[in-house]
């Protein structure tokens, strides 16, 4: 990846391990420094644009739900000047399906702390929780949420749960 290609909030996976960070982490571009190296989110720090390249994945929403894509080929039509993306993702019925789409029907995953109410997710067990309300804790200065457990042993019971403890965000 080059310097010139990042964007601040742009989010890339690590290509070398680090004492920061592994391999295959995902992290977010939060600044820039001496117009050579980007600082992120996660791990402050500045480090070298050619050991990340970018994350392409996003969320599809069509009339039927939402996905994790992945995007394969951006298009510009040459005669119109449109914008189309070629994107790979899951469909309701479990299948890979590859799509070409509107660049605009596609959003960025949401970060554990920018959930609202009726939002799905993990924590590390397998349990999906249900997001009933979102709530300020000013003594920890995070969010927390009020959630309903979907599955489990106690499917119905009502938690609270902080963003730093969710694992996965479900779209489906």
């Amino acid at each position: 990846m080059k310097f010139k290609d990042g964007k601040k909030g742009m989010r890339v996976k690590a290509l070398t391990n680090s004492s920061m960070y592994e391999k295959g982490d995902i992290l977010t571009i939060s600044g820039f420094i001496y117009n050579s190296k980007f600082i992120f989110e996660e791990i402050g720090c500045n480090h070298q644009p050619c050991k990340f390249k970018p994350v392409e994945q996003f969320i599809y929403n069509d009339n039927f739900g939402k996905y994790k894509a992945r995007v394969l080929i951006r298009v510009k039509e040459p005669t119109t000047g449109a914008k189309t993306v070629g994107i790979r993702y899951k469909n309701r019925n479990g299948k890979m399906a590859n799509k070409f789409v509107n660049p605009l029907k596609l959003e960025t995953p949401k970060k554990p702390d920018e959930l609202e109410v009726g939002d799905k997710f993990r924590q590390k067990g397998k349990a999906e929780h249900e997001v009933i309300g979102v709530h300020y804790d000013e003594e920890r200065e995070s969010k927390i949420y009020v959630v309903r457990l979907l599955d489990g042993k106690i499917k119905g019971a009502v938690d609270l749960v902080f963003p730093e403890t969710i694992t996965e965000i479900v779209y489906e």
